[in-house]
């Protein structure tokens, strides 16, 4: 499920808090925490050759070598950057982007070339077959020409001017020197072993400004008893970018039958959080312009991961941050680009209460060895966080001094009572129809206060703070405002409605207070809802030491939009009040 995230400060008290409000960023204090360590990099570059590497790719190496569409040719590898073993690259070609038209006004698609590092391995039944190595990387031959056109005819941009464009994608590099090395070595070699010329790989041709970050991440592998703080962390963040409006937010989140599985933030202001915003160099339309970068944060585990014991790397999760979309920065960028990601992942650990203890070695890495860093970590998110809340006060106020209805306050007030209610709770304590309970629910939640998890859904506050914080508003602040007897028949007024709405239920009425509009949809929800368990599909009850999950694996399981299980599902035993 993928989404854009609307303002959370839209409605009628919108205004309440706006970004110059946060504080967040306006001090910091200086932590030192395990550094995270570089993962996936891509970065291109364009050489100053006249397309003379291209042209060789393409006529002397590809024709010659495989000539036929579709073809790929194999030879040997001996990348200095990985353990000893099998490797192999594969050269194949594939449409580009852009052509020109021949010498009959015909449009023809130009190519490009492709070069993939493989690892050779050989099956169970002695059958070859090429994987993915540890460290992986790919490299892509390019043209910049400047009489390529799109097939519709719009021209194609090269912003560096003519020449070889390659394109780099590896892993595991903390260093820029060694992508651009790793890139021109890699090239030689292949080429050489393609029977090609190797000397038209100079890295002397790169024309400097050309060389553009187009991919970098960062991460750090924690306990997946951590998972679920760090995903409200997360959520918190999403909140405090998005306050006021006017921020390019997007967020992602998904879950499978294990429960949560991954959550992520793409951004281009992380600034209102406290970090620095990320602003390049960059050329558009031909022009010099300043541009703002976006940055993601996710975390994510493996899909699997239900499947592999605790002593599985695999089986936890990651924190990552990377540029995102189409942001790219200059090479020389590199060193303040990375310390940026960096300290968005290890600020959020320690917003999260993730210690460097929580941290989880694989293959790569290392928490022991792994170096320390120091990042300046942005204060005030507390306060920032009390403020966003706080601004719905007034929310609260409106809700409950309502002449016309006692409605909302009767349903804040039992959400705050239950720590979140389904429908059938708040029909069944308030006496209100599920119409007139879905009308005003509606209302709570366009303003921001109230949302809705699960299946069938559970209606609960947009954070745990604001259980307390409405709670404190309706006991100490709204309630001393009414009389004792308008509290008292506030309340009177609620018992007799569900009273009367459960004699109507057993008397076999259908819904019986309320219009005539919405009489029957609870009931029949209720008898949906009992036909189900009667045929069987929600399984018998275990007890809990049965079940092969775990309490954090329920409670996902609880909040999921993707899951049948409801608070149908979940008994508790009664003791009583104790003696």
């Amino acid at each position: 499920m993928s989404f854009d995230s609307e303002s959370l400060a839209s409605g009628e008290f919108g205004a309440d808090v706006v970004p110059q409000d946060l504080e967040s960023g306006s001090t910091a204090t200086k932590i030192r925490r395990t550094a995270s360590i570089t993962h996936g990099v891509g970065v291109s570059v364009v050489l100053d050759d006249g397309l003379e590497l291209y042209n060789h790719s393409r006529r002397d190496v590809w024709r010659d070598v495989i000539g036929e569409a579709g073809g790929e040719k194999i030879v040997e590898a001996d990348p200095d950057f990985l353990p000893d073993g099998d490797y192999v690259w594969v050269f194949k070609s594939s449409g580009w982007t852009a052509g020109k038209e021949n010498s009959a006004g015909e449009w023809k698609q130009w190519y490009e070339y492709k070069l993939t590092l493989k690892r050779r391995e050989t099956d169970e039944d002695g059958e070859e077959e090429l994987k993915k190595p540890p460290t992986s990387c790919s490299i892509d031959i390019q043209p910049q020409a400047e009489d390529l056109t799109y097939k519709d005819g719009n021209d194609y941009s090269i912003p560096y001017g003519e020449g070889t464009r390659l394109r780099i994608r590896t892993t595991y590099v903390e260093r820029s020197g060694q992508v651009i090395d790793r890139l021109f070595t890699c090239l030689s070699d292949a080429l050489e072993r393609l029977g090609g010329d190797p000397d038209l790989v100079d890295v002397g041709d790169m024309k400097a400004d050309s060389a553009r970050i187009f991919k970098l991440e960062t991460h750090v592998r924690f306990d997946i008893d951590e998972k679920h703080p760090v995903k409200l962390c997360l959520d918190k963040s999403e909140n405090l970018i998005d306050v006021g409006g006017g921020a390019e937010v997007k967020t992602w989140k998904r879950r499978d039958k294990a429960g949560w599985m991954e959550a992520r933030i793409t951004s281009d202001r992380w600034d209102r959080l406290g970090f620095d915003a990320l602003e390049v160099d960059a050329i558009e339309d031909g022009e010099e312009t300043t541009k703002r970068l976006s940055r993601e944060l996710k975390c994510y585990q493996a899909t699997d991961w239900e499947d592999r014991s605790r002593d599985d790397p695999l089986h936890h999760p990651k924190l990552e941050a990377s540029l995102a979309g189409d942001s790219t920065a200059h090479l020389s960028e590199w060193d303040s680009t990375l310390k940026s990601l960096r300290r968005l992942v290890l600020s959020h650990l320690e917003w999260a209460g993730v210690d460097d203890g929580d941290l989880v070695a694989d293959d790569y890495f290392k928490p022991s060895t792994q170096p320390t860093v120091e990042v300046a970590h942005p204060d005030g998110r507390r306060e920032d966080l009390r403020r966003f809340y706080s601004r719905f006060e007034p929310v609260v106020w409106s809700a409950a001094m309502k002449y016309q209805t006692d409605a909302q306050y009767d349903i804040l007030s039992i959400i705050c009572e239950n720590y979140g209610a389904t429908y059938e709770q708040l029909i069944s304590a308030t006496g209100y129809s599920r119409s007139n309970i879905e009308y005003h629910v509606g209302e709570l939640k366009d303003l921001g206060l109230l949302v809705t998890v699960g299946n069938p859904a559970i209606i609960a506050f947009d954070a745990d703070y604001l259980y307390e914080k409405v709670s404190e508003l309706i006991d100490s602040k709204i309630a001393p405002h009414f009389d004792e007897e308008t509290i008292s028949a506030r309340r009177l007024g609620r018992e007799e409605r569900a009273r009367e709405r459960k004699e109507a239920r057993e008397n076999g009425e259908a819904n019986g207070c309320g219009s005539s509009s919405d009489a029957g949809d609870g009931d029949q929800e209720e008898r949906a809802d009992d036909q189900e368990d009667a045929d069987g599909d929600r399984g018998e009850f275990v007890y809990l030491s049965e079940w092969e999950g775990n309490l954090l694996d329920l409670e996902h399981e609880l909040e999921s939009p993707d899951h049948r299980r409801d608070e149908e599902d979940v008994r508790i035993r009664e003791f009583g009040p104790p003696r």
